[in-house]
């Protein structure tokens, strides 16, 4: 009985030495495989980091649909050593970045290619496109840069003073008499004014290659000739964007800037003045921006009669 026994509880002990062999074996081999599975996770990762550091995209150009609407392609050209999958187009509008499209379009490494669009994004001159990449490489342009082709700075008429960001149409110069901050007339030649309150306009072109907001601060300003101080009209709106390559006309009407009074010449009569317009604001490309100031003097034959 005692021999049976024995023989009983060292069978027992054998299969409990053998299970507790069996456990740390499991857990040996689990430790071991999540080892190997944690340094696969962190290679695929640097793998990632790595090819994504070799990434380089960069929009080079858009174009609209037939009917001028909607961006029709963005041309993307990759300058990186690898390849690049863009996964997402976006569009910056008022609210926010907005989601577009996933084109799933892959771009060989030095190639160039057109990204054909659905007709989702409408054309905003004043709006951005981003495209991203598969892993996450982003490069953005602005749509307005981009479509109206904007013009080098360079050969333009030496008789006309562009020496900054924006050049004066000389031969569009108006002013509109009020009577409180009720217009009495429509826009007149402004060579001659009178001593009534007035507004001026006058038409200005963006020959630079960043875009120009211009604020409150910028104004036109009468200077006379012998007689009397400065006087300044500062704008109707501000404000005022205008994109590379754009033509606008701006009012200068209020007495001081962000005013709400009509400015009123205080000039003796038969006075000749020079015209000076500043300019006050910033300047953006890429989304860089800059302070922006610029003087363009006009030609000193404004009389006040």
């Amino acid at each position: 009985m005692k021999r049976v026994f024995r023989s009983k509880r060292a069978a027992t002990t054998m299969i409990a030495y053998l299970f507790f062999l069996l456990i740390a074996f499991s857990v040996s081999t689990l430790l071991i495989k999540s080892f190997f599975d944690y340094n696969a996770t962190i290679k695929a990762q640097n793998d990632v980091e790595s090819e994504k550091i070799r990434e380089n995209i960069k929009i080079t150009n858009m174009y609209l649909d037939e009917t001028k609407t909607f961006v029709r392609k963005i041309s993307v050209k990759n300058s990186g050593s690898v390849e690049a999958k863009i996964r997402a187009v976006y569009q910056t509008e008022e609210d926010g970045t907005v989601f577009m499209h996933d084109p799933s379009a892959y771009i060989p490494p030095g190639r160039e290619l057109n990204i054909t669009l659905p007709d989702i994004i409408v054309f905003d001159p004043q709006a951005k496109i981003i495209l991203a990449t598969e892993k996450g490489t982003k490069t953005q342009a602005d749509v307005g840069a981009l479509i109206i082709k904007p013009d080098e700075p360079k050969h333009y008429d030496p008789s006309k003073l562009f020496i900054g960001s924006l050049m004066l149409h000389f031969d569009s110069f108006c002013r509109q008499i009020y009577k409180g901050n009720n217009p009495q007339n429509g826009w007149i030649q402004a060579w001659n004014i009178t001593k009534d309150a007035c507004a001026f306009n006058v038409t200005i072109k963006n020959i630079d290659v960043k875009n120009i907001t211009i604020n409150k601060f910028s104004s036109l300003i009468l200077d006379p000739i012998g007689a009397s101080s400065p006087q300044s009209w500062y704008l109707k709106s501000s404000p005022q964007k205008i994109i590379v390559n754009q033509t606008i006309s701006v009012v200068f009407i209020w007495n001081s800037p962000g005013g709400n009074k009509v400015q009123t010449p205080n000039i003796p009569s038969a006075t000749p003045c020079m015209v000076f317009l500043t300019f006050f604001g910033e300047s953006e490309k890429n989304g860089v921006i800059e302070p922006y100031a610029q003087t363009i003097p006009f030609e000193a034959n404004m009389i006040v009669s």
